[in-house]
């Protein structure tokens, strides 16, 4: 019954989630189903605001499907198809099904129409397939991991340079004792980490790792997932602390890399807990 309600504090019945709305914010890739927008040869202004989606938990993480532009898509519709697959790839590495990564992950590194980019852009997206190559090559959670934090790290360096989206101005949801609200103010934090990576964002990563240093773990929860969760809960804790220290994008990456292998560890032996 604890872990259904922790999937439903965190929005795993509502398919791809804004953190906080089930809409993209201003700026954001329009959602899958739109229609594509007329091509256009010109780099987009920065949006002003960045999408940001609560990761999953439960079993739901692996239902959605990759998006796969049709042929002659505008750049737009494949910057879409893109911020989809990214964040397929994040919530399952999130969820401990990093298995469930390798669709999105092969969709990412196949993504074609590479010649309607506008200048300059295609370099960055050829990288983001490399990368998304070590995804599908995975053999372990951390692989995947890493894989995935250096994922955000060129999709950081493509919009630091050609232009992206802002930061979202967002306030922390409440900081309560409730499972609900423990959960979505994670929820926020870890999606703060991710701009922090992705906008590229110093003030939202900040903002991130402050949130989760301040916001422990449901007491509830920790039982429900047994000695597992209670290990995992200390290396976050560990991992967290350290996070405000982090200046460099590297440094960043790899931190945040670990929170993704810690938090997939602490929902698999949740979810699995709950089966028994």
């Amino acid at each position: 019954m604890r872990v259904a309600r922790l999937a439903a504090v965190l929005g795993l019945t509502t398919g791809l989630c804004s953190c906080g709305s089930t809409t993209p914010t201003a700026g954001s890739p329009p959602p899958p189903n739109a229609p594509a927008p007329a091509a256009r040869q010109v780099a987009p202004a920065p949006a002003t605001s960045a999408a940001a989606e609560p990761a999953p938990v439960g079993q739901e993480a692996g239902k959605s499907k990759p998006d796969v532009p049709p042929p002659g898509s505008s750049p737009g519709r494949l910057m879409q198809a893109h911020f989809t697959d990214a964040l397929l790839i994040r919530r399952a590495v999130i969820a401990g099904t990093p298995e469930q990564a390798a669709s999105p992950a092969e969709a990412l590194a196949k993504a074609a129409n590479l010649d309607a980019l506008p200048a300059g852009w295609r370099p960055f997206v050829e990288r983001m397939q490399q990368i998304a190559r070590r995804i599908t090559d995975s053999t372990s959670a951390s692989q995947a991991a890493a894989a995935t934090a250096d994922l955000g790290v060129a999709c950081g360096d493509c919009h630091r340079q050609r232009g992206g989206p802002k930061a979202s101005t967002e306030p922390p949801p409440a900081e309560g004792t409730a499972l609900a609200d423990r959960m979505q103010r994670h929820v926020w934090a870890t999606e703060r980490l991710w701009e922090g990576l992705t906008v590229p964002s110093s003030e939202a990563w900040t903002k991130g790792a402050n949130a989760l240093s301040t916001t422990p773990f449901p007491a509830e929860l920790l039982k429900q997932g047994g000695v597992h969760s209670r290990s995992a809960a200390g290396d976050f804790a560990r991992l967290v602390g350290k996070a405000p220290t982090k200046k460099k994008v590297e440094e960043r990456a790899a931190l945040y890399a670990e929170l993704l292998v810690t938090c997939g560890g602490c929902h698999r032996a949740i979810n699995e807990a709950g089966t028994k």
